[in-house]
């Protein structure tokens, strides 16, 4: 019975994911002032946070898809823009 509180107790720290954060990378932006894209990625975005991918064509948006995010949460894909739940910034590119 000890073990199942002490389990209560620390579950919730362990479930924590914050998601509750968004970056937000606009490509477009990051061309027009000669940035890498992954460097704003890497500064900007932590594993778990909500990514906004603003002034991606549709048609590269499985490329977009496979590279930053998480196959096991949703992806939101609109005509120039996604959104989906970083996997993580130490990606290699």
């Amino acid at each position: 019975m000890k073990l199942i509180k002490l389990l209560f107790i620390f579950l919730p720290t362990y479930a924590f994911a914050d998601m509750d954060r968004i970056c937000v990378l606009n490509i477009e932006t990051t061309a027009a002032v000669k940035q890498d894209w992954t460097n704003v990625f890497k500064d900007r975005c932590e594993r778990n946070n909500i990514l906004f991918l603003k002034a991606v064509p549709y048609d590269d948006h499985p490329l977009w898809i496979a590279r930053l995010c998480r196959f096991d949460r949703n992806v939101e894909r609109s005509k120039d823009s996604l959104s989906c739940v970083v996997y993580g910034n130490n990606r290699k590119f």
